[in-house]
Order: C-alpha cells, then structure tokens, then sequence
C-alpha cells in the first residue's frame, strides 16, 4: 500500500511537493516489479487535501499481515510548545493561526495498529516551533502513545534481527 499525502496548491511549498509526489511512484514501482509485489496508491491531494480525508484514508486502508504500507508525507510541518513526542504535526493548509494540524503520531499509532509485515514512513516537513495556541488539532481523540515494552520490543527487532538499509533526508 502506498498512501501519500502532499500540499500541491501551497503557494510557496506546492511546485516541490509536485515533484516529490510524481517521484515516489517512479522509485517504486521498480522496487515492487523486483519484489514481485503489486500495490495500491492512494493520492490525498490538491480540493482533498484537509485533515478528514487523510483520517478517512489512513484508517479505511485494508492490510493484510503480510502487506508493506510506506506512507508519504510533502508539506508544511510544525510542533506546539507542549507537544510531549518527536513527531511533528501535519499543517494542512490554513493561512493564519491558529493552523488546522493533525498529528503524525496518529497515523503511526493507526498504521501500526493494522498490523502490517513492514510499515515505512516517510516525512518530508519542518517542526517549527509555534505557541499551543496557533495549532488547532483535527486529530481523532484517543491517540495513546504506544506502550514502552513495545517500542523495547520494536527497537531489538529492528536493530537486532532484521538487516537492510533505510535511508530517509528531509529538510
């Protein structure tokens, strides 16, 4: 599964966001043909762009255990002051605070809760440090941070008993 999410009509950020979103599929596409798999894209771009068509299409993808799920992200990033985690929040397009967000970290936790063989997350976005009071979070309530055995457990797998590379820039 491939699901992407850009902010292809933000004026300053948007022609960048073009060239990322049309790149993804062409580094793909020869990774599938070579691993033998198919995949589905999901674009959440352009008049679908908001925060309730990114929770729609996160939480309606179907995967199976053995399914790979690389999800992409082009576009503006922040954090709020209290933001207790490392993820950034997704801007998603309001021109003046506060800026409607959605927290990264949700769709982790969801993406993750679906149980897929790997899950690769690729984010492309600035943490800019802004007040509580200029992000106004449209994520879905009810995100818990996953449970530190987990991630224990996460860390020895990956580090531990998986090989391979994951090479992930951003800016």
């Amino acid at each position: 599964h491939l699901l992407m999410v850009a902010d292809l009509d933000d004026a300053s950020i948007g022609e960048t966001c073009v060239i990322d979103i049309e790149a993804v599929p062409r580094l793909l596409e020869p990774v599938a043909k070579g691993a033998r798999m198919t995949y589905r894209s999901t674009l959440v771009a352009g008049e679908g762009f908001g925060a309730e068509r990114i929770i729609s299409s996160v939480q309606d993808l179907a995967v199976s255990p053995d399914d790979t799920v690389v999800f992409y992200y082009s576009g503006h990033g922040a954090r709020g002051d209290s933001k207790p985690d490392a993820w950034p929040v997704l801007s998603l397009g309001s021109a003046a605070p506060p800026y409607d967000t959605l927290d990264l970290a949700w769709i982790y936790q969801t993406l993750h809760d679906k149980n897929p063989r790997m899950l690769l997350m690729f984010v492309d976005c600035c943490q800019q440090q802004l007040p509580d009071a200029y992000i106004a979070d449209s994520t879905p309530k009810g995100t818990a941070r996953l449970p530190e055995p987990l991630i224990q457990a996460n860390y020895r797998s990956l580090f531990r008993m998986h090989r391979g590379e994951v090479l992930m820039m951003s800016c």
